[in-house]
């Protein structure tokens, strides 16, 4: 009956079997029902077992498809009663889903999400398409801990059936809490992407990387190390988190230490869920202690790698057993990815901003230093650009003392002045290290380093010093004082901010070499001008007492000294009697006071010819005293003298002396200028006695000889340093401070980007010595100190001082050449004029021999300037033609050549016919000279085309001519015109005083 109620029959029409029969032969025979009437059905047992049991079996199947999805599935009816369900695996809900069976849609969930399914239940039944909402719910609790919210997306599916079946519908309800945190951790990671793009600040960078990530995570606490490859060890930059994010930052992580230092040392994520505990980890104290304070457990730390650079580590921390899903590691990589990129980037536009201030501050340096010879306005800015450049808190520079071996502090910038008067020693503390070594030397922890000693470690903790660095402000391979950098930080000293301090450094020597350059410079101008005054004196007065009074009075003030005299030898009798004294009285310094022979100093210096100095003449073996004159000189209290003979043709007459405090030492450049003094006092005083009856004729030649001191004391100027760096290994130029151009005249560009631009350009007579020198295996370790001749930009020969020293010689480091040229071509020129200048004189006083006298000048004149050729010629009285009376050549010129400088044709005879100086830096292209055909074509295959001619002129009468001739483009500027003016001058009062030798 059932069945037939089922099939929609009636029961009789209802047959059961498995084949056909006489019932169906009726049925076949029966006549054909009428339209409409119902046909009977037959039901096929056996095919309905078959149907039953793949029924079963797919409702098997499909049970085991819903059990493999973690998705939860309800059937509700029409009014959103739930029927049925079917959970699926590990399917998380707020309630068991069998306690919701027979309930209501709006009675199984909260109040306020209720309304919002119920809507999307009626809108898919009456539109017959599924509809989806999204919602959070909290998890069931469980194992104690607390519920969690998490996301869902419930999907309703309208079920098709048959009428008059009503409709129902499918729940299928899935957890998207995964999804949905990748979705926001997505949101946060491009704003914060977009957030640390915004900035190129490192320190504000890393705050914004730490303080992103605590709310990404939501961890206790997140922390950004940087790695310093040179010290191994990773250093805290930021923290978020914490309760006091000081104690965090600075602290230093060693490569391999804690999850951090593991992550660095595997380059790849690293984590334990209990940090404190895990033994397979190094922790330092201060990271447990710290640890502890904020309750951490659960670390996991991912290296921060740009371009295959490991910049440092991205650190959270939570509490312990955490456990960081796969997932979440993930999204960590890609943030820290990320914040690595903007940190190169900030640390990338950090290092061009610090390269460009790093500019600006050694420009303004050298402003500063030629702008001012004061150390007391240098120094100081020296200090703030240490303290600047290489963002030091303290900043500090300290002097050696005079004629002493400790150094005392003069320039600070953010310091105390506790340290002013405290004596850095040779040997203790930092400073001291490097009084002893010349070689830089840092500390990131003063009290506990052991490489020197701690006598000044009170001092610094009383100022918070924790690190330093000190650089040696090296002169000539001395360390004349000590630059040095603080902080009051755990912060530590770079490579590079040695390599700076170095370049401060140099600006420091720099500024105490030019002020003592310019100490020397005014000594020499005094000089000079004594010499003028000795050569006015002389051609106003050929009075023997007169110009040795002021001789005497003229050297004790240029020697600053106690007293001095001049000493004559008495023909007759050979003892020493002061001619003239000066400042405070002594045994020596008493008018016509009486020494006998061989006796003091002035002895010595008439028996060996040369002048003599001593700090103490009464401990001095060579000095020969009476034991009545020791007493005399030891109650005079000054024990130092110096002592230059006064000679003529090889005969001595007397001595010139100056004595001081016992102890001074008189230097090598003391003794010369004494020297000349004595030569002058010799030449005026022989003068006086040979040449009495052509006393204006000397006067004339003295007056030129006064006219060429003040030539030559007006070359005394300033020097300017050029600080370079270069490879050791190729002497490849890295770096050439700006200077050079000023100095040289060629641009930095060239001396970096042109192979052996320096070679090319060194004066040909200096490169094999220069080779050979740089080939050294020892050269620059110790500092060398070269000199040699660089050919500039207009031709002109720049004499050059250059300190060169090593940097980097140590394991691990690239080999540097650091130098620092100045140019000392006046130095040279001033020098070697006032040496030459001497000799000449000494040589005129004692031979009257014109010939000789010539030659020296013009071998002078030819060594001072480095030329090829020199030739001096006079116009013969009468005759108006000209007569070579000296050459000097660096190479051997044949006989039909000579004529090249000869008087009579060329620069040459234009000097002499229009009475002034003519230079022509190729004699062949100049229109205003004319040369013989033979001359030009010798010339044009000749290097000598460059030629300087100065007039011999007394009392505006032209007595001859002095030329140079170089190698053409040689120029020559307005201090060496005006230097061989100078000897054209002397040479024209030689000519002018000096008869001509006898002929045969």
């Amino acid at each position: 009956m059932r069945l037939a109620r089922d099939l929609d029959v009636s029961p009789e029409w209802v047959m059961f079997g498995t084949g056909e029969g006489p019932v169906a032969a009726r049925r076949r025979a029966a006549p054909e029902a009428a339209p409409g009437a119902r046909q009977a059905k037959i039901i096929d047992f056996a095919r309905l077992r078959e149907v039953t049991s793949r029924l079963v079996r797919l409702e098997t199947e499909l049970e085991a498809i819903f059990r493999a999805f973690p998705d939860l599935h309800f059937w509700l009816d029409a009014d959103g009663t739930f029927l049925a369900y079917q959970a699926g695996r590990s399917s998380s809900f707020h309630v068991a889903p069998e306690t919701v069976v027979g309930k209501r849609l709006g009675d199984a969930f909260p109040p306020e999400l209720a309304p919002t399914l119920e809507s999307a239940a009626r809108d898919a039944l009456a539109a017959s398409a599924p509809a989806s909402v999204e919602f959070t719910l909290p998890s069931r609790a469980g194992d104690g801990r607390e519920p969690v919210v998490r996301s869902y997306e419930a999907r309703f599916v309208p079920l098709a059936e048959r009428a008059p079946a009503p409709p129902r519908l499918l729940m299928i309800v899935r957890d998207i809490t995964e999804r949905k945190r990748a979705e926001d951790a997505t949101r946060a990671l491009v704003g914060a992407g977009r957030e640390l793009a915004s900035t190129l600040d490192p320190a504000q960078a890393t705050e914004r990387v730490v303080s992103t990530v605590l709310g990404i995570f939501r961890v206790r606490t997140a922390s950004l190390f940087r790695l310093d490859p040179a010290a191994g060890v990773l250093v805290c930059a930021a923290v978020a988190g914490v309760r006091d994010p000081a104690k965090w930052i600075g602290q230093r992580l060693p490569v391999g230490a804690g999850v951090s230092g593991r992550a660095v040392r595997d380059k790849r994520p690293a984590w334990s869920s209990d940090a404190a505990r895990d033994p397979a980890l190094v922790m330092p104290d201060w990271i447990r202690r710290l640890g502890a304070e904020e309750g951490h457990g659960a670390v996991v730390s991912v290296p921060l790698v740009s371009r295959g650079e490991i910049l440092g580590t991205l650190a959270l921390a939570d509490a312990p057993g955490r456990v960081f899903a796969a997932d979440e590691l993930a999204v960590l990589s890609g943030f820290a990815d990320q914040a690595a990129l903007a940190l190169q980037n900030a640390r990338l536009f950090e290092d061009a901003e610090r390269r460009r201030r790093e500019a600006e501050v050694i420009a303004e340096l050298a402003r500063t230093l030629n702008a001012s010879l004061d150390l007391a306005t240098v120094l100081p800015s020296v200090v703030e650009g240490a303290r600047e450049l290489c963002g030091s808190d303290l900043a500090m520079i300290a002097l050696r003392e005079p004629g002493g071996e400790v150094a005392l502090m003069r320039y600070w910038a953010g310091s105390t002045g506790s340290l002013s008067q405290v004596p850095i020693e040779p040997g203790k503390g930092l400073g001291g290290q490097v009084l002893v070594t010349g070689r830089p030397l840092r500390t990131h922890d003063y009290r506990d380093d052991p490489r020197f000693t701690k006598e000044y470690l009170p001092l610094l903790e009383a100022d918070g010093i924790l690190t330093g660095l000190v650089v040696p402000i090296s002169i000539d391979g001395r360390v004349e004082g000590l630059l040095y950098v603080h902080n009051r930080s755990p912060r530590p000293f770079t490579d590079h901010d040695e390599s700076i301090l170095a370049r401060l450094a140099d600006q420091a020597a720099i500024a105490l070499r030019n002020a003592r350059v310019y100490e020397r410079s005014e000594h020499r101008r005094r000089a000079a001008e004594g010499l003028a005054d000795v050569g006015r004196l002389i051609s106003q007065s050929l009075d023997p007492e007169v110009v040795a009074q002021r001789i005497a009075d003229s050297v004790l003030g240029l020697f600053q000294a106690n007293a001095s005299a001049l000493v004559l030898v008495a023909p007759d009798t050979g003892a020493s009697v002061t001619a003239a004294a000066s400042g405070h009285p002594s045994p020596l310094a008493l008018s016509r006071a009486v020494l006998p022979p061989g006796l003091g100093t002035v002895g010595v210096a008439i028996r060996e010819r040369s002048a003599v100095a001593s700090p103490d003449i009464l401990a001095d073996p060579r000095i020969t005293l009476t034991p009545e004159l020791r007493a005399r000189f030891e109650q005079a209290g000054f024990q130092a003298a110096l002592a230059a003979p006064l000679l003529v043709q090889g005969r001595a007459l007397g001595a010139l002396v100056v004595k001081d405090r016992t102890g001074r030492r008189f230097d090598d450049e003391d003794a010369r200028l004494l020297q000349a003094f004595a030569d002058q006092a010799a030449l005026a005083l022989e003068n006086a006695r040979l040449y009495r009856e052509a006393e204006r004729a000397r006067a004339r030649a003295q007056a030129a000889a006064a006219r060429s001191e003040q030539r030559f004391a007006s070359l005394v100027r300033g020097l300017t340093g050029i600080v370079w760096e270069a490879d050791a290994a190729t002497w490849r130029m890295l770096s050439m401070s700006p200077a050079v151009e000023r100095v040289l005249g060629y641009p930095v560009e060239r001396w970096l980007g042109e192979p052996d631009f320096w070679l090319a350009h060194l004066h040909p007579d200096d490169r094999a010595r220069f080779e050979a020198m740089r080939r050294r295996p020892a050269f620059g370790r110790a500092g060398d100190e070269l000199e040699y001749r660089m050919v500039a930009a207009d031709g002109r020969l720049v004499w050059v001082s250059d300190r060169v020293r090593v940097l980097g010689d140590e394991p691990g480091h690239t080999r540097r050449l650091h130098g620092v040229m100045v140019d000392v071509t006046e130095s040279k020129l001033a020098t070697g004029a006032a040496r030459a200048l001497s000799e000449i004189g000494r040589l005129h006083a004692q031979s009257l021999d014109r010939d000789a006298v010539s030659r020296r000048i013009a071998e002078s004149v030819r060594r001072l300037f480095s030329a090829r050729v020199t030739v001096l010629s006079r116009v013969e009285p009468g005759v108006g033609s000209m007569l070579v009376l000296a050459r000097a050549s660096a190479e051997p010129l044949p006989p039909e050549r000579r004529r090249l400088l000869s008087a009579d044709m060329g620069v040459t005879g234009m000097v002499v016919r229009e009475g002034r100086t003519i230079f022509s830096a190729d004699v062949l292209e100049d229109p205003r000279i004319e040369y013989p055909p033979a001359v030009r074509e010798w010339i044009a295959g000749s290097r000598m085309r460059a030629v300087l001619a100065v007039p011999l002129a007394v009392k505006g009468a032209v007595l001859g001519a002095l030329a140079i001739g170089d190698v053409a483009g040689r120029t020559f500027d307005g201090r060496e015109v005006r230097l061989a003016e100078a000897f054209a001058d002397y040479a024209a009062v030689v000519l002018a005083g000096t008869p001509p030798a006898p002929r045969a």
